[in-house]
């Protein structure tokens, strides 16, 4: 097991993050995060296709890389860091992830689109209960029809493609399905968000024309939410990362007392506590990217580490506005970008709780 980056790994790291924080900084995201579609489109075909970032885990008949999703998780790392708002996350890979596991022609015949950035996508596999597992789903097919109400879809008002999980009548099995972002009876609604750097929609379908992908049960469902955790984890470890970075500046130049804050024991306490926190969370993270294919492991290794992440990236949100002081909650300041996505995605594919209970089933315990 690897918990060092390769010389190739690393290149790539500091090459993603040096074109994020010259194009994409925090900045710009407050510019676009209130627009619509909500993300800055030149910078994400940039991001996609000129750097060769839209398909980095998928096969290359397919138009992808054919690199391994640890690569992928490399670069979601950067993207946490730099809070970066744009449709990476979930079209290049929520929806990659969803075609590449549904592996059938029907299904990566949408691949070549998504990885070159011609078109955006997101998958809508929550409902209003907000089970993870497909007992929850309601929303059902029958004839190339949908009906139904899928939540908290990620991109979902601007996406060009909505992939969506239903039940088959009558057949009663679960299907995967591709409607057009603007297909006839399907009907999208802007959710206000507490991430206001990910926007989130709920979606109705009413007779939507749908196009049947492939089969879906539980195994593969399984396995989409193991990547997603995975690669949620490695975002999350980058915005902690990227936390803890912001206190140790601001308490190396706040002078409290005739002295930096930085210099007082209970901060080093502070920031040593939240050092520790990430790099335990870095580490399962990275191991995970590299469990993806080993089914004996993997749901293991993806909740241990959403589990870790999740604690990591809020410890060091609210550590960071705490060392701030009065400033940090502010509006102008802005730490609270990054504690609002910290809170969204610890609660996004189940929270640590959560996790922790899955990875102790999983002992058998």
């Amino acid at each position: 097991m690897e918990f060092a980056l390769t010389a190739e790994q690393t290149q790539l790291r500091d090459t993603v993050a040096q074109f994020l924080e010259s194009r994409c900084p925090i900045s710009h995201t407050r510019e676009v995060m209130t627009s619509t579609p909500g993300y800055d489109k030149e910078r994400w075909v940039n991001l996609g296709r000129d750097m060769g970032l839209g398909g980095i885990h998928a096969p290359t008949e397919c138009g992808g890389a054919g690199l391994s999703y640890s690569e992928t998780c490399i670069v979601l790392e950067q993207m946490g860091n730099a809070l970066y708002c744009g449709p990476y996350f979930s079209s290049n890979v929520l929806a990659v992830n969803a075609l590449l596991i549904g592996g059938t022609t029907e299904s990566r015949q949408f691949l070549a689109d998504l990885v070159s950035c011609n078109r955006t996508a997101t998958i809508a596999f929550i409902e209003e209960d907000a089970l993870w597992n497909l007992s929850g789903v309601q929303c059902s097919e029958r004839d190339g029809r949908i009906n139904g109400e899928k939540s908290y879809v990620f991109n979902g008002s601007s996406a060009d493609l909505i992939l969506v999980i239903a039940r088959c009548q009558p057949e009663g099995i679960f299907g995967l399905f591709a409607l057009d972002g603007g297909a006839k009876g399907l009907h999208k609604d802007s959710v206000k968000s507490l991430d206001l750097t990910r926007q989130l929609a709920r979606l109705t379908l009413k007779n939507a024309d749908a196009l049947r992908l492939a089969d879906w049960n539980e195994h593969k469902h399984r396995q989409f939410l193991d990547l997603a955790c995975i690669a949620l984890a490695n975002e999350m470890v980058g915005g902690a990362q990227r936390m803890l970075d912001s206190a140790l500046e601001y308490s190396s130049t706040r002078v409290q007392f005739g002295r930096t804050i930085g210099s007082l024991q209970a901060i080093k306490h502070k920031c040593a506590e939240m050092l520790l926190k990430i790099e335990f969370a870095r580490s399962a993270a990275l191991c995970a990217a590299q469990f993806v294919r080993d089914e004996s492991e993997r749901s293991k290794m993806a909740s241990m580490a959403k589990a870790m992440a999740s604690d990591a990236f809020m410890n060091a949100a609210s550590e960071c506005i705490q060392i701030h002081g009065g400033i940090g909650f502010t509006w102008e300041n802005d730490t609270h970008l990054w504690y609002r996505r910290a809170k969204s995605s610890e609660v996004y594919l189940g929270d640590s709780n959560y996790h922790r209970e899955n990875y102790l089933q999983s002992l058998g315990l």
